[in-house]
């Protein structure tokens, strides 16, 4: 005979089941009762897509195509490969259903005015969509909560999350300062404070070697190299907005054996919001001969390398004193 004990264990075995059971049929509802509303769609599908505008925090960035290439802000060239991607995946863009139709409860999908990253994209021309994007939702969390203007539904979307776009205008950017074949460097000029260094290339019929002018000295390999290899692809790290720099701390100049000539000012460090100290860098380029130098930065722009890196730079300057 059965006792009762075992009657009431049997009976909170099987409620704990039957409760497991109605939670899972209940996540598996709120996964597919929203398709149920609207069928899949990709929202850009074969779109001819010439530009976006991404605004967040009341900073907006604009990202237009002239001709093959971007241009960002309207003055900064683009990096054509993060964009490209950043297109790709706007055209990758998918609506998975609807989860809201009214605007009652925004905050428990991103959408608050405070926290949402507006993206405007302009296609085929002149048509346009503005897609309002959320938090990430979904069953696996791989999906964003968005609003299609001007219609009022909350949708559930795929291909694109906002922290794909919600980023600094300058990551967007091309920020190459220098791209070169260092093996065509025959001279480096460094001026740093009231100190001077000159380094020259000598060819003989059996070896290359590096003098030190102002020591008459040979320049050891290894720290020639560590020095040079600083100007085979010499990126900023994020581009300065501002005109307000201060002194001017090293300037360097290289020379090509074609008569290339680029010459980098590096300027005292500042301190910028949200962001670690700087150095503002700026490039002037004359006579360019591809390919010794395969790529430049403008002189109009003012790129900054993190400082850490600028004194980690400055210690491959110094070992060839």
């Amino acid at each position: 005979m059965v006792s009762k004990e075992e009657v009431n264990s049997s009976m909170k075995e099987y409620v704990k089941w039957l409760i497991i059971i109605f939670i899972l049929v209940g996540i598996i509802f709120l996964r597919v009762v929203p398709k149920k509303f609207f069928a899949s769609k990709k929202v850009f599908l074969n779109k001819d897509i010439s530009s976006i505008e991404i605004g967040s925090e009341n900073k907006i960035i604009t990202i237009k195509k002239i001709g093959k290439e971007w241009l960002v802000n309207n003055k900064y060239p683009g990096d054509s490969d993060k964009i490209n991607s950043v297109i790709n995946d706007i055209k990758s863009i998918e609506i998975v259903g609807i989860v809201s139709r009214t605007y009652e409860s925004l905050s428990d999908f991103g959408l608050e005015e405070q926290n949402l990253v507006k993206l405007k994209v302009i296609y085929d021309k002149n048509k346009e969509k503005v897609l309002l994007l959320g938090k990430t939702g979904g069953f696996s969390f791989n999906e964003t909560f968005a609003i299609i203007e001007p219609k009022k539904e909350v949708l559930l979307i795929k291909g694109i999350n906002r922290y794909t776009i919600k980023q600094p205008f300058y990551n967007f950017c091309e920020k190459t300062i220098i791209n070169s074949d260092i093996e065509k460097i025959v001279a480096v000029s460094i001026k740093e404070k009231n100190k001077e260094v000159k380094l020259k290339k000598e060819l003989t019929q059996e070896t290359t070697q590096w003098i030190n002018i102002n020591k008459t000295k040979t320049v050891e390999k290894e720290k020639i190299d560590s020095l040079l290899n600083n100007f085979k692809n010499f990126s900023g790290d994020i581009i300065i907005e501002t005109t307000d720099l201060k002194e001017e701390d090293l300037k360097l100049s290289l020379s090509y054996i074609n008569g290339s000539e680029i010459k980098l000012v590096f300027y005292s460090k500042v301190n910028l919001q949200n962001e670690p100290e700087v150095i503002p860098v700026k490039i002037f380029a004359e006579n360019i001969h591809p390919p010794e130098v395969n790529k430049h930065g403008d002189s109009n722009i003012i790129y900054g390398i993190y400082n850490w890196r600028y004194e980690s730079f400055k210690q491959t300057i110094k070992s060839c004193e």
